[in-house]
């Protein structure tokens, strides 16, 4: 779903504020916070597009691109109309966030082997299922 706010001349609320009307889930889309300290990918069409400034090469937080033309970038890139591939990246950023999470908390080396595998376990199930 979508969350739209009419400001009626106030102030553009940020992110952190736009968040606090979502249920706690495991990943937000949004579009248009170039700013914001998030893990984004940017979106490249060439033509019209090629005239305006390419975000990733001065951006730390662009983790890859979707474009219809190849860039010069050692980013992940991908055709803009590869939703799958796209869905797949971010899944995988997702997961790869949510175990550097666990492993960080753990409180030695073995625990944070023990929570690795752990949190491994139920994908690991999901692909031999798979297969």
């Amino acid at each position: 779903w979508a969350l739209m706010h009419e400001l009626r001349g106030g102030p553009e609320p940020t992110l952190q504020e736009q968040l606090r009307h979502l249920s706690l889930c495991d990943l937000v889309i949004v579009e248009g916070w170039k700013f914001d300290p998030i893990a984004r990918i940017e979106v490249h069409r060439s033509g019209a597009d090629a005239r305006r400034p390419l975000l990733f090469p001065n951006d730390p937080h662009v983790i890859a691109v979707a474009t219809d033309e190849p860039l010069d970038t050692r980013l992940p890139q991908f055709d803009l109309d590869d939703a799958a591939a796209i869905a797949r990246f971010a899944d995988a950023v997702v997961v790869g966030s949510a175990l550097v999470e666990r492993i960080a908390d753990a409180a030695d080396e073995a625990a944070a082997c023990r929570a690795a595998v752990e949190f491994l376990q139920p994908l690991r199930k999901a692909i031999d299922a798979a297969d």
